[in-house]
């Protein structure tokens, strides 16, 4: 009893050099379209992040703040959702 074994191919797309600048430009005409939110969003996540870490301090867990801001990192997509939210609305327009 032989088995046969299938070629998998993969493909992926291309991404050009000039593209980040294409995604700057995109979130900075957001931001200027929707300051008021955007800024919001923004005070928000460094206020979050000052009190975290004001909080670890004051705990004597000065320590955990590194970890924190790993957490953090982790999560951040899911909580930028708002702020896809808000260009995808200005793309509708």
């Amino acid at each position: 009893m032989g088995t046969t074994m299938r070629r998998v191919t993969f493909s992926a797309n291309t991404v050009s050099l000039e593209a980040p600048w294409i995604w700057l430009a995109a979130g900075w005409r957001d931001l200027w379209t929707t300051p008021g939110y955007s800024l919001g969003y923004g005070l928000l996540f460094v206020g979050g992040g000052l009190s975290i870490s004001w909080g670890l301090y004051a705990a004597g867990l000065s320590s955990m703040i590194p970890a924190a801001a790993g957490g953090f990192a982790l999560i951040a997509p899911v909580l930028a959702i708002g702020l896809y939210e808000i260009s995808r609305r200005i793309e509708r327009r």
